[in-house]
């Protein structure tokens, strides 16, 4: 007999201890083979105990106890008999007899328990399940075609567990699960057992969702599959097994909206007796017409993957009309930025989805909906469905000169996370089209192009036709452009498209066309993923910065900086960028690339070592010349929130250039995440040219700016996709007029609107038969806007950019069946305000003060789970409210900054 440190021994006791029983003590050798014919013959019934629960709950983690789970537990008798078999093949009968569904009550022999209670599954008619099974193997089932699809599913969930290997290999098989990677770990020839993991298991298309195009906001589905098999000593047969699997779902950047859901199984065998069920047939198709001729039904074939029964809305479930009645208090443009806005988006986008065009249509176009038909075309672009872009199209007019609601739908339908391809063929079709607003055709290209990236996420879909043609369209009409605004246009609508052949375009266009354009092509290659940058684009950033061809515009030298600091640079060019800190001619740009270096080295500790090797290595890296810079540009990154969601955090990355002693740029761009894989979901970034005039004499112009006319605007990205610059004014003319008539003395909004933050569908079939399904749908509602004061006779502005924002995650995780539904519901929610202002005095030197701040805020994590016997007064239900509260703050800038703000408020800013 084998000792406790003999090979097999100690391999089955690791392999227990993975599993889910204790380990029994080795036993004698035996033999056993997939070959016996006495594996389930004829003539025999083998009788076992079942049972299977589902159960739902919060994932393990700090919460996993604040509530109990709920769900539910199925108990039957299995009885499984070969009815027809060959030298290869048995068709195995599988039947259910005493089904009974226990669910949670305090009746139950322990607290939290289970009690039996009766059920429509007592009613549903209890027909076979008849399996084509090669020992191990199950190729084909055949079932009553009235049959029960719940009950169909449940003894295919029953039949997939004689579905095994008695040796350990990897392979592939098809099962209730769908098609999934199996491992077998241990050797029943050895000791009867075997242990059986799966994982990536896919189902048809329908059921699964591709990832979010911001990894961010992507929902993150852990699954964790499992069987233990023991065997009789005699026959090799199934003596016991027991599985449990376990899904949780949870957001990529809150990891503390979570939900769960838990099967398990257990069947084991309590007795064999003979039978005389037999049938005499030549092949496998004869036994299974003898078969459906004894039942009297026909008998259809499928293979083990199951199909979700069809669900029906209750007779009370309100149309989307009625929907939008009751909800018709939280829809007004009024409500834009607050929770309440972006929970009732969230309802109606549900909705919308099983809505014809004709019915949204009618809403749409219904004159009691005008005041708030701007929330409903957002609800029309987060539906992602084709009937509800049918809806919208067939309301907006593209030919008017009114835009801003034909913007607005483009602007959301854009940041769609999976947009299906019908709506991407339709924005192209209006986007080669005569467009008479030359805002909306920008708007039209830039969604274009974002639409093309979100649908080529998938990696087999960027091979489609309509995506090809897309790119060879804004590549092409690029190339045609002979005027300045037109090639400005199209390389903005190139950056969208975030396609890694665009790189060598974008550099091509900085170092061989004309200023604007290279600042333009700089500023796309800056969003793009830095893995799209390869050492042969870094080397030509790297001659960018270093001006080797040809002179370039400040912020492209900006922009190239920033990338090769962020793309991980080699100790050889961090030496080459510490070098250029006393050689650059603007000593605002070294100033920002000294700044960008501090921040970053404070983030990534791979820098840090970099740097300090430098340092260490030879003294005139530490030089005041390179490191105590005179400009006042500057670099940083704040945290917004920090392990608010057990690991994830929020921050700001701010950029300001200056020229001239006057604002040029300034970048503000909000990410999301984790330490080491954030996402940028918003960026603003502020531009301006040309106030030379209304600095003072003491301050040099900036030889950038001599010539350029009075301009200033901002440009915004919102979940990757640009935006349309908005510019406040273009001229001294417009300047002028602005402050006269004191246009921009109010808030004015500037983007308003709800967007899809996340979107995740998944139907997951369970090795007991049970499809659940989880689903994560989050929306953010956005109102950006500003003001600006600005007095010619004190020489003094003062501008005020904020951003109000709300967003609401709600996610599901459900396990029904037609004679019990058990459910989880969690959502996290937040409003919140991010404010900043800027005040400048040039009456004298130029003196500027930037405040940034944020109030508190409040996360609002609910968490509910009921179950139901459907047609029974059995209802439980279980709630918990969590809330966590971030306080308040002003974010420090950097020194400069505050001690220009203590010379302009004497120590009040």
């Amino acid at each position: 007999m084998p000792t406790r440190n003999d090979p097999v021994c100690s391999g089955f006791l690791i392999l227990a201890a993975m599993c889910l029983i204790p380990s029994p003590p080795c036993r004698a050798f035996i033999l056993l083979s997939h070959s016996s014919s006495r594996l389930y013959e004829a003539g025999q019934t083998y009788t076992y105990d079942y049972f299977t629960t589902v159960t739902l709950d919060e994932p393990n983690g700090r919460f996993s106890s604040s509530t109990k789970n709920v769900g539910y537990q199925i108990t039957a008798d299995v009885h499984v008999q070969s009815v027809w078999q060959n030298p290869t093949q048995r068709l195995l009968q599988i039947s259910l007899d005493n089904p009974y569904l226990f669910v949670r009550s305090r009746k139950a022999p322990t607290p939290e328990g289970f009690a039996v209670h009766s059920s429509g599954l007592s009613s549903l008619p209890r027909y076979p399940l008849y399996v084509v099974w090669s020992p191990g193997n199950v190729s084909t089932v055949f079932y009553v075609e009235s049959d029960s699809r719940t009950l169909v599913n449940m003894k295919k969930g029953i039949a997939s567990l004689f579905q095994y290997e008695l040796t350990a290999k990897t392979t592939e098989e098809v099962d209730t699960s769908g098609l999934c990677q199996v491992s077998y770990l241990g050797d029943a020839v050895a000791e009867r057992v075997i242990v059986k993991k799966k994982r990536s298991c896919r189902v048809s298309e329908d059921s699964n969702m591709v990832p979010h195009p911001i990894p961010a906001l992507s929902a993150d589905v852990i699954s964790d599959i499992g069987a233990f098999y023991t065997f009789t000593r005699e026959e090799a047969i199934i003596e016991e097994v027991k599985s449990q699997e376990k899904h949780s779902l949870h957001v990529h950047a809150w990891k503390d909206a979570a939900g769960r859901v838990m099967s398990d199984q257990h069947l084991k065998l309590t007795g064999t007796s003979k039978n005389a069920g037999a049938i005499d047939a030549a092949t496998l198709e004869n036994a299974v017409e003898q078969l459906s001729h004894r039942l009297g039904r026909k008998l259809v074939s499928e293979t083990l993957q199951v199909e979700a029964e069809i669900k029906r809305h209750p007779e009370n479930y309100p149309n989307f009309d009625q929907l939008v009645d009751r909800l018709r208090d939280g829809l007004g443009t009024n409500m834009t930025g607050t929770i309440r806005s972006a929970s009732f988006f969230l309802r109606l986008l549900v909705k919308a989805r099983e809505e014809t065009a004709e019915t949204l249509a009618k809403v749409l176009r219904a004159s009691k909906n005008k005041p708030i038909l701007p929330v409903l075309i957002d609800v029309m672009a987060g539906a992602q469905a084709v009937n509800a872009h049918k809806a919208a199209m067939a309301v907006l007019d593209f030919k008017s000169s009114k835009v801003d609601l034909v913007e607005r739908y483009l602007w959301a339908v854009a940041v769609t996370p999976h947009p299906p391809e019908e709506i991407l063929a339709d924005v192209f079709r209006v986007t080669q089209g005569n467009v008479p607003s030359e805002k909306l055709g920008e708007t039209l290209l830039l969604s274009l192009a974002s639409l093309a990236h979100r649908f080529c996420n998938e990696e087999s879909k960027c091979q489609k036709e309509i995506v090809i043609r897309i790119r060879y369209f804004l590549r092409g009409e690029l190339k045609k452009c002979k005027e300045l605004d037109c090639k400005l246009r199209y390389l903005r609508a190139l950056s969208n498209l975030r396609s890694v052949e665009n790189v060598d375009l974008f550099l091509r266009y900085i170092e061989k066309d004309e200023r604007k354009v290279g600042v333009a092509a700089a500023k796309a290659l800056q969003m793009l993923p830095l893995g799209y940058f390869d050492s042969k684009s870094l080397n030509a950033l790297e001659q960018i910065y270093a001006q080797l061809r040809k002179k370039h515009d400040s912020t492209v030298q900006a922009i190239a900086a920033d990338i090769l600091l962020r793309k991980d640079p080699p100790i050889d060019r961090l030496a080459f960028m510490l070098s250029t800190l006393s050689e650059q001619d603007s000593h605002e740009l070294r100033t920002f690339v000294a700044e960008r270096i501090r921040d970053l080295t404070r983030l990534d500790p791979d820098l840090q070592r970099k740097l300090s090797f430098l340092l260490a290595d030879d003294t005139k890296w530490c030089g005041y010349n390179l490191w105590a810079q005179r400009g006042r540009s500057t670099a940083f990154t704040r945290y917004l929130y920090d392990d608010v969601g057990r690991g994830s955090n929020g921050t700001f990355v701010a950029a300001m250039e200056l020229g001239g002693g006057m604002i040029k740029r300034i970048k503000f761009d909000v990410n999301v995440g984790e330490e080491n894989s954030l996402s940028t979901l918003l960026t603003l970034g502020v531009f301006a040219r040309g106030l030379h005039s209304f600095s003072n004499k003491h301050t040099a112009v900036d030889p950038e700016d001599a010539d350029e006319s009075a301009t200033a605007g901002f440009e915004l990205s919102l979940l990757g996709s640009q935006l349309r610059p908005f510019v406040f004014f273009s001229g001294a003319g417009e300047l002028m007029g602005h402050l006269w008539s004191g246009t921009a003395s109010s808030r004015t909004p500037a983007l308003q609107g709800t967007y899809v933050l996340h979107d995740h569908r998944q139907k997951i079939p369970l090795s007991n038969g049970v499809v659940a399904e989880l689903s994560l749908l989050g929306g953010v509602s956005l109102d950006l806007g500003g003001q600006i004061e600005m007095s010619l006779w004190y020489k003094t502005a003062h501008s005020v950019i904020d951003e109000k924002a709300a967003f609401v995650i709600r996610g599901y995780a459900v396990a029904d069946t037609p004679f019990v539904e058990s459910r989880l519901e969690f959502s996290l929610a937040a409003d919140s305000e991010l404010r900043l202002n800027a005040d400048s005095d040039f009456s004298d030197k130029t003196v500027m003060c930037m405040r940034m701040s944020q109030p508190e805020l409040v996360l609002k994590h609910k968490v509910r789970k009921w179950e139901h016997i459907v047609g029974q007064k059995h209802k439980l239900h279980k709630s918990l409210k969590r809330m966590r509260l971030v306080p308040g703050r002003t974010f420090v800038m950097n020194q400069k900054n505050s001690q220009l703000c203590n010379v302009m408020f004497g120590g009040k800013s």
